[in-house]
C-alpha cells in the first residue's frame, strides 16, 4: 500500500534564491521514497503544524494529494507490481497504462506466484509466457488489443502449439485480463486503504 503526503524539503540545494522552497508529493510504497514536484512554493518558517497559513495554498495541496491518491487506486492490483520509482512515473502520467512494458509486469506476476508457492499457476503459465515473447519480444500493454491476441492465436495454430498444454486457454484469458486491469481492478479497489496527509521532512 502506497501512501502519499506532501512535504517540504529544506537542505541548502532544495531552498530556492528567494528564500522558497518546493512542495512536493512523496510517495512511500514497498519502504523506498520518491517525490513528485509541485507548482506550489513556500517559505520553510512558514509551514508549521501541517500549514502554510494560506487557506488557497492549504486547499491547492490536498488537490494535490487528491489527485495523485485517485491515481493510484485507479491502478488497482498492478500498483504492487511496479517499484516505487515506476509508480512514481505512471502517477506522472496518469492512469494510462499503456507505456508499462510488458514483461517486467510478467515477470513480478511470476514472482509473485512464486512468493505465495503456486507452482501448478507457475508451470501453467511459464510456457505459455516464453512463447508469447519469441512471438513478440518487445511487448508493451498498448500493444495487446484485440487484433495482437488473434495474430498470436493464428502464431500459435500455424506452429502447432496452441492446443498441445493446457495453460494456453489460461494464458490467452490472463493477457486480456491484464491489459485492462488498470481500469476494471479500481471498481475493487474503493475499499483500498490509502493515506493522504500534509507534513514536512528535511533533507
Amino acid at each position: 500500500m502506497a501512501t502519499f503526503r506532501a512535504v517540504i524539503l529544506t537542505g541548502k540545494h532544495h531552498v530556492k534564491a528567494d528564500g522558497t522552497t518546493n512542495v512536493k508529493i512523496r510517495i512511500t510504497h514497498h519502504r523506498q521514497n520518491q517525490y513528485i514536484s509541485t507548482d506550489l512554493y513556500v517559505v520553510p518558517d512558514d509551514w508549521k503544524d501541517a500549514q502554510t497559513g494560506d487557506p488557497f495554498m492549504n486547499s491547492r495541496i490536498i488537490d494535490h494529494l487528491a489527485t495523485y491518491n485517485h491515481r493510484y487506486l485507479a491502478l488497482g492490483d498492478i500498483a504492487q507490481r511496479l517499484t516505487a520509482l515506476e509508480l512514481k512515473r505512471q502517477l506522472m502520467i496518469g492512469t494510462d497504462m499503456t507505456n508499462i512494458d510488458f514483461w517486467e509486469f510478467a515477470d513480478r506476476y511470476m514472482a509473485d506466484l512464486k512468493r505465495l508457492g503456486k507452482k501448478g499457476s507457475i508451470r501453467g503459465f511459464r510456457g505459455p509466457v516464453a512463447k508469447l515473447k519469441a512471438f513478440r519480444p518487445s511487448l508493451k500493454f498498448a500493444d495487446i488489443d484485440r487484433a495482437f491476441l488473434t495474430a498470436f492465436e493464428a502464431y500459435m495454430i500455424r506452429s502447432g502449439e496452441l492446443y498441445k498444454r493446457r495453460g494456453y486457454p489460461r494464458f490467452f484469458r490472463f493477457s486480456r485480463s491484464s491489459r485492462y486491469r488498470s481500469i476494471s481492478s479500481a471498481v475493487g479497489s474503493i475499499g483500498r486503504s490509502s493515506s493522504c496527509s500534509i507534513g514536512s521532512s528535511k533533507s
